[in-house]
């Protein structure tokens, strides 16, 4: 198992935790700098459209057609499309955040990634909270190219991305020219 696996476990069975009742459920993440992160409550994942950010907003107007949400979390995208009467197809690294979008309702969730094979082609692709979902720098032409095989003519990838070079925080900073020197 590969640790972004496991932290998409510990995120998935904190979900899975608030979704049972647990309104107080959280998760840390430490960086491989030693830095730890302010908790991670779990029902900061659970959105209604009211607290969806501007341009999660914005994309979700522009969604038409068959919709494949990647990276569908504990769902409040799908969940809202779906209720508009789209048809939406909602996929998840974590088993257990996938158990989170049927426990709320959503039918056609299903554990996979980007990569996984897809039988059907979409009018929408929708990618939120990063596009970073591609990997890398050296995955992303791979990534785009398999985006443009799952759309129909004419469909869309609607995605958003941080510029992490771009914050006020200078520990964030330094730490992604750490990362980029890295590889």
């Amino acid at each position: 198992m590969t640790k972004l696996n496991n932290i998409m476990n510990i995120h998935g069975q904190c979900l899975l935790d608030y979704l049972n009742g647990d309104l107080t459920s959280f998760y840390l993440l430490e960086r491989d700098d030693g830095y730890v992160h302010p908790r991670y409550y779990a029902k900061d994942f659970f959105h209604e459209k009211d607290s969806f950010e501007e341009t999660d907003k914005i994309a979700l107007e522009m969604c038409s057609g068959k919709i494949l949400d990647l990276g569908a979390g504990a769902g409040s995208h799908s969940l809202y499309l779906l209720n508009r009467g789209f048809f939406v197809k909602s996929i998840d690294i974590s088993r257990q955040v996938v158990k989170v979008m049927r426990l709320r309702g959503i039918k056609k969730a299903k554990e996979g990634d980007w990569n996984s094979n897809f039988s059907k082609k979409y009018n929408t692709i929708l990618v939120l909270f990063g596009i970073g979902i591609a990997g890398n720098i050296q995955t992303l032409p791979i990534f785009l190219r398999k985006m443009k095989d799952l759309l129909e003519p004419g469909g869309v990838l609607l995605t958003d991305s941080i510029d992490f070079l771009n914050s006020k925080d200078i520990e964030l900073i330094n730490y992604t020219k750490y990362n980029l020197e890295k590889g």
